[in-house]
């Protein structure tokens, strides 16, 4: 793999994660929300791991 295609998933990856974090956030109506949306996508990800 050469560094430019690394480079290009690096974006892609970061791209994918703000849009992703941007849906997140659309759906929060207040602080609390934000707070039990990321608390539930932390537990996902520890499970996963």
């Amino acid at each position: 793999m050469t560094q430019k295609n690394r480079n290009r998933g690096v974006a892609i990856r970061a791209l994918a994660a703000l849009a992703l974090a941007g849906i997140a956030l659309a759906g929060c109506n207040t602080v609390r929300g934000v707070g039990d949306d990321l608390k539930s996508a932390a537990d996902t990800v520890d499970r996963k791991m």
